[in-house]
């Protein structure tokens, strides 16, 4: 019995993935889309540069008082930011991230309290989440937004139900997530455990990693089986 002739492709040694984990043609790997989602908070190395001046902040107000872990935290920001620039990161990332730092640091030394350089992170936590909420209520899913951005397809997306119903259910878990950071963080601010709130911060880092992961293989299964 002949076999069929083999394509191009196939001859060339470029054979058409095929069974459960093919990729379409012109799409995103799952890997990529994961990588290019933890990129958008900064990356990992990112992520652990937000926390580094906190750690220092902490470290250096329970050995010297709150003052020298103002003046600690806020240089090792500018060292971090000069680090980024160093690498050639985002200027923005540089900037906005040393002016959250300095933010942190100011609240820190009006309230005299070392948990108060934790506030604008609390803060921000909801402003994600009402981002997160408006944008499902408005019919643009935020996460929806990224992925469409990332795969370079047309905004038709969002008439299809199935697809944005998708996406509109993954964004608000995120809104979720970040609420309940938020909540977690003021209970700790409530209960003056500056050390508390260090840990937990930096906790954030593989908390987001996994919730990129599931974010990605959730939208992906749910739009393959058609919502």
């Amino acid at each position: 019995m002949t076999s069929p002739p083999e394509s191009v492709a196939e001859r060339d040694g470029q054979r058409t993935p095929t069974g459960p984990d093919a990729t379409p043609a012109g799409a995103v790997p799952e890997r990529v889309e994961r990588a290019a989602l933890i990129e958008q908070f900064g990356g990992v190395r990112g992520l652990v540069d937000s926390g580094l001046p906190a750690l220092v902040f902490v470290t250096v107000n329970t050995v010297a008082g709150l003052r020298p872990a103002v003046i600690s935290a806020v240089v090792c920001g500018v060292a971090v930011a000069v680090l980024r620039l160093a690498r050639r990161e985002s200027l923005q990332h540089a900037v906005s991230g040393f002016l959250g730092l300095a933010l942190a640091a100011f609240i820190a030394s009006r309230t005299g309290r070392a948990e108060g350089f934790f506030l604008p992170g609390i803060v921000m936590n909801f402003v994600y989440a009402t981002a997160l909420v408006g944008s499902v209520v408005v019919r643009r899913p935020i996460v929806g937004l990224a992925a469409a951005a990332l795969e370079g397809r047309p905004a038709s997306w969002r008439e299809n139900d199935g697809v944005r119903k998708v996406y509109a259910r993954a964004t608000i878990a995120w809104a979720v997530y970040f609420v309940v950071r938020a909540l977690i963080s003021l209970g700790l601010y409530d209960a003056g455990s500056a050390i508390g709130l260090l840990l937990f911060k930096l906790s954030g880092t593989p908390m987001m990693i996994v919730a990129v992961l599931v974010t990605v293989a959730y939208t992906r299964r749910a739009r393959s089986a058609g919502a």
